[in-house]
């Protein structure tokens, strides 16, 4: 019979064999030590190293992406394309090599980078996304500069020329990627004259060149002429925290900056709208009937800029009966 015991933390065992005694013999027990043998290590994914950190823009069109080696690894694929999972611009299997010279676009385009390493027979990947270096030539605005602040309602928009483009697109709206306030093809014309609001709102400018077939856009921010950065309309009467006198009450506000609507609430309880609720347009004064309890009434002034609503909340008490 055989019996094992766990000995120490020296990873030995110890065996204590018994034979059994012939007769008139005394048996006896004899230690045998063997070391245990070592758990295998955990095998790890190899990881890019370079060019650059996961997510950043590619310096160039000819890149050398690097890896380490990764624990237990047999071999190595590098991935790259256009969209995620297609690797239309390259796929290859790199060996035990730890590094591979890829040509890319140089267009900006977000690129989907994947390393695989083949571990105990299986492909394992880690996933990258970079930004591609941008070497577009496009017609970019000289005047006005971009997140500059308008100084009048009508403004000279010019460009540079770019060798080859068969004309050029300007578009300007209140909104990213809006084109309310101005949208037209200027042909081969490098200057324009717009009339803008002057009301303080942010301004989005796209200039598009077409080239090759193609229309690529630079994009600018300005500021609007006017008082400033856009403001939600303010009560002005009655003031906030009051108590109301009568059955009838008339709401003022002033104009804000920016605002292309105005909308108001009342209610019995907060953000409720049980006794009133309704666009005033651009009108600055409503009348509304209001309960006489002293009961809390609770308002709400929104102002819609650049297509969102901003809003500001009042308090007050109704008016107590004789």
């Amino acid at each position: 019979m055989v019996t094992a015991q766990d000995g120490t933390t020296t990873n030995t065992y110890t065996v204590a064999v018994t034979v059994p005694a012939a007769a008139g013999v005394v048996a006896a027990a004899a230690p045998v030590t063997a070391p245990l043998a070592s758990a295998a290590p955990v095998p790890i994914k190899a990881q890019l190293t370079g060019p650059v950190a996961n997510g950043g823009v590619l310096p160039g069109a000819t890149l050398t992406f690097t890896w380490n080696a990764g624990r237990g690894v047999s071999g190595y694929r590098l991935s790259v394309g256009t969209t995620e999972g297609a690797p239309d611009l390259y796929d290859g299997v790199e060996g035990l090599a730890l590094s591979h010279t890829v040509t890319l676009p140089t267009n900006g385009a977000d690129l989907y980078v994947t390393l695989r390493s083949m571990i105990n027979g299986v492909w394992m990947a880690n996933n990258y996304l970079f930004s591609a270096a941008d070497t577009t030539v496009r017609a970019v605005l000289i005047t006005p500069a971009d997140q500059s602040l308008l100084t009048a309602a009508v403004q000279t928009f010019t460009w540079g020329a770019v060798p080859g483009a068969q004309s050029y697109w300007l578009s300007i709206g209140s909104t990213d990627g809006g084109n309310d306030l101005y949208n037209a093809s200027q042909g081969t014309a490098l200057t324009q004259d717009v009339t803008l609001p002057t009301d303080g709102r942010e301004l989005f400018v796209a200039l598009q060149t077409s080239l090759n077939g193609q229309w690529v856009a630079s994009n600018s921010t300005l500021t609007a002429a006017g008082n400033g950065a856009p403001t939600s309309a303010q009560l002005t009467s009655p003031a906030d925290q009051s108590v109301l006198t009568g059955g009838t009450v008339t709401f003022t506000w002033d104009a804000g900056v920016g605002v292309s609507e105005y909308w108001l609430s009342l209610g019995s309880s907060p953000s409720a709208t049980d006794l009133y609720t309704a666009s005033q347009g651009s009108h600055q004064k409503v009348t509304i009937a209001v309960p006489t309890d002293g009961s809390p009434l609770y308002l709400t002034l929104s102002s819609l800029i650049n297509g969102q609503w901003r809003s500001n909340q009042y308090l007050f008490q109704a008016s107590v009966p004789p």
